[in-house]
């Protein structure tokens, strides 16, 4: 009997939690803040760190979460440390464009996958 061979996704994906559609976009919002943060001015340091953290907080509390059994305090207990990172980075991202660290079409766009995001998690932690 031949062996079903897997598919070139199939074996990029080894971990349950690269599956979940809130993982790819936390991701790509990973993506998106490390692309924008490198245009902010010197002297926006504490926010860069701020937001980069806040950031990579999304993407690995989500993993941290889908390892833990269905319905149990620990899996809702990471979704809502990612949440809560999604939300904070929200308000980080109003902070730059006051501070005018970024352009507001730039932290309207961040803002729309932190939404996407935030969106997502709140359904997961119920």
């Amino acid at each position: 009997m031949k062996e079903k061979r897997k598919t070139e996704r199939e074996q990029e994906t080894a971990f349950d939690h690269e599956k979940l559609e809130v993982y790819q976009v936390a991701l790509e919002y990973l993506a998106l803040i490390h692309e924008t943060l490198s245009t902010f001015p010197a002297g926006s340091a504490d926010l860069k760190d701020q937001l980069g953290r806040a950031g990579s907080s999304i993407v690995l509390n989500i993993p941290e979460g889908n390892a833990k059994p269905r319905h149990s305090r620990d899996r809702r207990k990471f979704f809502r440390i990612a949440l809560g990172s999604a939300q904070e980075s929200a308000g980080g991202w109003d902070v730059a464009r006051i501070r005018v660290y970024c352009s507001s079409e730039s932290a309207t766009l961040a803002k729309r996958r932190l939404h996407r995001i935030v969106c997502m998690l709140c359904r997961m932690v119920r």
